[in-house]
């Protein structure tokens, strides 16, 4: 009844009636708010449980306490908190057995002149003042407070007089710890004083990996913790490790996630910073996944798992209404950006990259920038396979059958509660409160035309891209098979500019 206040029609005294309801426009996927989780190692110093509940945070504190200062997940957390309106959730791996942290040394030798010592570590500047009336002790020491001053940093540093040697040491354990890049900076470093810097692998010039002496061993295995989230939807989900073996897992968990009967759809995001042919390898090979996502950026100095982090932050903001967002050239101003030219990947690398299921990143005037988000999927039967390639494929996808369904269950089957097939065409229509397959289609049609008014589907939902809908006897339900032409971002335009001399 319109307007109906609740009041009695007998009530006589003259009066303005209003009644006020609260979110009583349909529900939408619009209106749900996507969660950000992010899944990561955590340290002794954190509260949270490892293989335990995830946990909600609002700010780097909390976060410090819970999954403790410098550790893999806390570095994830403080890079997606820095996106307004996050819903963020934070989730703790057990660190592997048998495992060691990894280490890079710095040997100390030569006589101390004055200057100034530059390193960076985790996108962090780090500096040390050196005057000539320092011994290599008094360097050491000063080179251990400014590190060790730096809670937020996933190193700590320790310094031996007698070998005149200085250890930095990631706080977790595992192998993924040598992904972490230790730079020096030497433009004004104190003359007479050398630093011999020992790692895993040298990166372009006085940068090294993590993992000297063989420091940095064991994986981690996330299968206590994917049994966990069974049951809940986080919609983007930042894993912080991107070993095969885990990766692996982390897929069948959504893959299982998103079946029929609990349309839970979480999305994954890797981050990588190694090669292009190792991010080839973990998107292409590994996962070649509709539901995950794998976003490169070559010798980056922030931790793969905080490039995850970053953009599964911004996902889960900008994917909320608009689920075939605009990824191109799109700013990720918390990373760092790539120090050396030859790091920028050129367009072939680019290409090479997005036609095996990689996203690449790219550092564009000092901020890196998405070149073109896409998901991993991209061979079918050994055969380039394009048809699910933007990540705005896979996004519109969840979001019209996520819809669609809170449209049924909202509004439809409430409206609606006795289903029955449709009338012939001498039978007048069933009477309010029955539902039949003419008239929800007719629904999923007005839905349809919302998404093509939006400017999200390619085709409006007539011919061959309209729904189709019948009633199934044995059941006694409706199915509906919905075509859905999502719409493809304009990623490219040609043209030709033609010079063309006039005579006379």
């Amino acid at each position: 009844m319109i307007g109906n206040t609740g009041v009695s029609p007998s009530f006589k005294v003259p009066r303005y009636l209003a009644r006020i309801l609260l979110a009583a426009g349909a529900v939408s996927s619009a209106s749900q708010r996507l969660k950000c989780l992010l899944v990561g190692k955590k340290t002794s110093a954190g509260d949270m449980v490892a293989d335990g509940p995830p946990v909600r945070v609002i700010d780097p504190e909390t976060l410090d306490r819970r999954a403790g200062p410098g550790s893999r997940l806390a570095l994830m957390g403080y890079a997606a908190l820095t996106v307004p309106s996050i819903e963020l959730w934070i989730a703790a791996v057990t660190e592997p057995g048998a495992s060691t942290a990894a280490t890079v040394t710095i040997v100390l030798s030569g006589t101390p002149g004055n200057g100034l010592l530059r390193f960076r570590l985790a996108g962090v500047d780090v500096s040390v003042s050196v005057s000539s009336v320092m011994t290599l002790d008094d360097v050491g020491a000063a080179i251990v407070t400014a590190f060790n001053g730096k809670t937020r940093l996933p190193a700590t540093a320790a310094y031996v007089s007698a070998s005149k040697t200085l250890t930095l040491t990631t706080k977790n354990r595992g192998s993924d710890e040598k992904d972490h890049i230790l730079y020096y900076v030497p433009d004004d470093a104190p003359v007479g004083l050398t630093l011999t810097i020992t790692g895993s692998a040298t990166v372009n010039t006085n940068g090294v990996r993590f993992g000297a002496s063989t420091t940095g061993t064991g994986a981690e295995d996330a299968t206590a913790l994917i049994q966990r989230l069974q049951k809940t939807r986080f919609a983007r989900i930042a894993v912080g490790h991107n070993d095969a073996p885990n990766a692996a897992l982390w897929e069948a968990m959504v893959d299982t996630k998103a079946g029929p009967l609990t349309l839970l759809l979480d999305q994954l995001v890797f981050g990588h910073n190694g090669t292009l042919s190792q991010a080839i390898s973990l998107a292409q090979t590994t996962l070649n996944a509709f539901r995950a996502q794998v976003v490169w950026l070559r010798n980056s100095e922030n931790h793969p798992a905080v490039i995850a982090s970053m953009v599964a932050a911004f996902r889960s903001v900008y994917e909320q209404t608009n689920p075939i967002y605009d990824w191109d050239s799109f700013p990720l101003p918390y990373l760092r950006a790539q120090a050396f030219l030859e790091d920028v990947p050129s367009d072939p690398e680019a290409d090479q990259a997005l036609n095996a299921g990689v996203t690449p990143l790219a550092t564009v005037d000092d901020t890196v920038k998405v070149i073109r988000m896409i998901t991993t999927y991209c061979i079918s039967n050994g055969v380039q396979d394009e048809r699910c390639l933007d990540i705005g494929d896979v996004v519109m996808t969840d979001y019209a059958t996520l819809d669609m369904r809170l449209m049924y269950e909202t509004e439809f089957r409430p409206q609606n509660p006795i289903v029955r097939p449709d009338p012939s065409p001498e039978e007048d229509p069933p009477t309010a409160g029955v539902a039949y397959p003419k008239l929800w289609n007719g629904k999923v049609v007005e839905r349809l035309q919302e998404y093509y008014a939006n400017g999200w589907l390619a085709e409006r939902p007539v011919g061959i891209w309209a729904p189709v809908s019948t009633f199934v006897k044995a059941g006694g339900y409706i199915a509906t098979d919905t075509p859905l032409a999502v719409a493809r971002l304009q990623h490219r335009l040609d043209n030709v500019t033609r010079q063309i001399a006039t005579v006379g």
